[in-house]
């Protein structure tokens, strides 16, 4: 009988797979993707390679023949422990080893799929793996989610979450790589297959997968794991039961993790991309094995993916908010369904996302009142917060995210002083206690657009009392008109917030500020007193410093601030 995981083939075309680095056609998770820059610094599968076996960026781990999955499960360094645990690093190694015949590579992805398999084996029951996620889960939120940062202590997470789906995914993909390259004999196909069906049996004994479904890009990993297995292992007895069960979840999440308007549920571009792969590979999985998706859940992943070109910044890059990082969608949009480009001016709301864009050319603008939608999700505070591009090029831009094991993650870029928006008596419109905890959240009313100009209503009562702060944006040919409305303020100082691009360079002429960026110059002006402080944000990957400028003022006002290019 011919091995399942022989027989797997991928959904997107071996010319797709050979062409272009694993990862930005799968674009990683937040947390994976920070430890993965500061471990190798690419997603280019041949500089993977060679920091890898020739530079020595996973001595962290130990040796490379004897990497220590285990070495980073603690609380203080969990996405090490995540990232190391998912074997993301595996068929970056197995694409460059098939697409240069190297053997000895080949073997050594070979002997890392073996020696996990050997040293970590699966929980072998269901009341086993029930209990581990019953544990980790309590210890997590108690531990992790809610804790100020100071606690560390061990935590078993390496058959948690979505660590067993990935690692299913990424050992078939690196063996489909390297198969022809004659590493692996028939005993090693029947270890594969025993493998991959240990961790199928691990996800469907989950707890969570015999309850009622529930969102989140965690459990869609899952599911897709799930569903793969089952519509590849169709000998195994238990096969069908994975893909009639993968199958449900996965159709669920594209409902659930997909807001109407197309936004992932997130509310981060990055893990927009993130799920939109899994709902791309679980449509793709279903049409091959003819279990046809809903009518409605097409037409939601459609909404998804139209989004993935709207977010897109005139450097082809995202904009980051909510935890997220900066991705190339590039390549990625290619393995999408084409769409025609959309010529001249858009003006977008997406009114479940709470986000409106406009895109000109080459400006670009975002106002972000997206809303904290769970006690530990992906947001930031700082929200009516804007972006503003001029001429291709950024001039007011998000703090951005640095890596979730960085103190700074929670002390400064998920609060509100990294982003474009209002402090009352020094305070944000949010607060969180530890890195995922929120306490207490601002909440907007967004209208739609009108003229090219566009309104929010923010209040924030836990942080700001009875102050209600109205913003209205006015874009359009190089102009950027931003009226703020500062009422219920009596007794408070308030301070608006325009962090700039660490490439502006601010000169003064004539009261009005000069931003530069490059050879694009804007004008700025706004009637308050203003002051140039330090601020830093995040740039490929790493924290920079920056400027921020503050305009202060006390009690109820209006101001209006005008960007103009010149």
């Amino acid at each position: 009988m011919i091995s399942q995981v022989e027989s797997f083939t991928p959904v997107l075309s071996a010319e797709i797979l050979d062409s272009c680095n694993f990862f930005e056609l799968y674009p990683f998770d937040g947390g994976g993707s920070f430890i993965h820059r500061d471990l190798l610094g690419s997603t280019d599968d041949a500089q993977i390679t060679r920091a890898i076996m020739h530079e020595g960026a996973l001595d962290a781990f130990g040796p490379l023949d004897a990497i220590d999955f285990q070495k980073f499960e603690r609380w203080s360094t969990i996405e090490q422990s995540c990232w190391i645990n998912r074997l993301y690093f595996i068929v970056p190694l197995a694409r460059i080893a098939k697409i240069t015949g190297d053997k000895q590579l080949a073997e050594y992805v070979k002997s890392v799929i073996f020696r996990f398999r050997k040293l970590y084996p699966a929980p072998a029951s269901t009341d086993e793996v029930r209990e581990l996620n019953r544990s980790v889960l309590e210890a997590r939120d108690r531990d992790y989610n809610s804790s100020d940062g100071t606690f560390d202590g061990p935590v078993t997470y390496q058959w948690f979450d979505f660590q067993p789906a990935s690692r299913l995914l990424h050992i078939l993909y690196a063996v489909w790589f390297i198969k022809d390259l004659g590493v692996f004999d028939n005993g090693d196909y029947q270890r594969l297959d025993q493998m991959i069906a240990d961790h199928a049996r691990v996800i469907y004994q989950a707890s969570d997968f015999d309850a009622p479904p529930r969102g989140g890009n965690h459990d869609f990993l899952r599911a897709l794991a799930l569903f793969t297995a089952g519509a590849v292992f169709t000998d195994h007895p238990q096969a069908e039961k994975w893909r009639l069960k993968g199958f449900r979840y996965c159709q669920f999440h594209i409902y659930e993790d997909f807001l109407p308007d197309g936004m992932g549920y997130d509310l981060s571009p990055s893990y927009h991309f993130f799920e939109t792969w899994i709902a791309r590979d679980f449509a793709l999985r279903a049409k091959q094995i003819n279990m046809p998706l809903e009518a409605a859940a097409l037409k939601r992943l459609e909404k998804a993916y139209d989004f993935c070109g709207l977010i897109k910044l005139p450097n082809g890059m995202t904009p980051v908010i909510s935890d997220g990082y900066p991705l190339d969608m590039d390549v990625f949009m290619n393995t999408l369904p084409p769409k025609a480009p959309v010529a001249g001016e858009q003006l977008v709301l997406l009114p479940h996302a709470e986000m409106a864009i406009r895109k000109s050319n080459d400006e670009f603008a975002l106002l972000d009142c997206s809303r904290c939608l769970s006690k530990f999700a992906h947001y930031h505070a700082g929200k009516q917060a804007v972006t503003l591009w001029f001429g291709g090029k950024p001039f007011v831009e998000e703090g951005g995210c640095c890596n979730y094991d960085d103190p700074a993650f929670a002390e400064f870029f998920k609060t509100a002083r990294a982003h474009a928006t209002l402090l009352i008596d020094n305070r944000g419109d949010s607060a969180l206690h530890g890195r995922y905890c929120w306490l207490n959240y601002c909440i907007c009313q967004l209208t739609p657009w009108q003229d090219h100009t566009i309104t929010t209503t923010m209040t924030a009562p836990e942080q700001w009392g009875d102050t209600v702060w109205e913003r209205q944006l006015y874009l359009n040919d190089g102009v950027a008109e931003i009226t703020d409305k500062i009422t219920r303020c009596d007794g408070k100082s308030w301070s608006l917030l325009f962090p700039l691009a660490p490439e502006v360079e601010v000169q003064m002429r004539d009261g009005k500020f000069i931003l530069r960026n490059d050879n694009v110059q804007v004008e700025f002006y706004i009637p308050a007193e203003v002051k140039i402080i330090d601020s830093r944000c995040v740039r490929n990957f790493q924290i920079v410093p920056t400027r921020c400028l503050v305009a202060s003022g006390t009690g109820n006002s209006t101001v209006q601030s005008v960007f103009r290019k010149m």
